[in-house]
């Protein structure tokens, strides 16, 4: 069986082209930082998750917070387009991978 990774992007257009470089994974979307929660805290058994910073509910920081208090050992690899000093120091502060 294929590795599940959680996309979290509130771009559906970029959504839909990296899910299309990862086809080989099983592919599970989020357009919000409480929709990436649910999934978490839902019955999917997530590998990896591929989380953008800027969202329009929560920050993705505020999200790799809550999912690392619910599955510490979770992979979770922060992208952004806005990358700044303090958000890496943040997502790092938060276990980033």
């Amino acid at each position: 069986m294929p590795y599940k990774i959680l996309l979290v992007d509130d771009d559906e257009d970029f959504l839909e082209e990296l899910k299309e470089c990862l086809n080989v994974y099983s592919i599970v979307c989020a357009a919000s930082g409480n929709q990436a929660i649910n999934i978490i805290n839902g019955p999917h058994l997530i590998d990896l998750v591929i989380l953008d910073v800027k969202l329009p509910d929560i920050t993705g920081t505020e999200v790799l917070r809550e999912m690392k208090k619910k599955s510490p050992g979770l992979g979770i690899i922060i992208l952004t387009g806005q990358g700044t000093k303090d958000v890496v120091i943040d997502a790092l502060k938060a276990d980033a991978d």
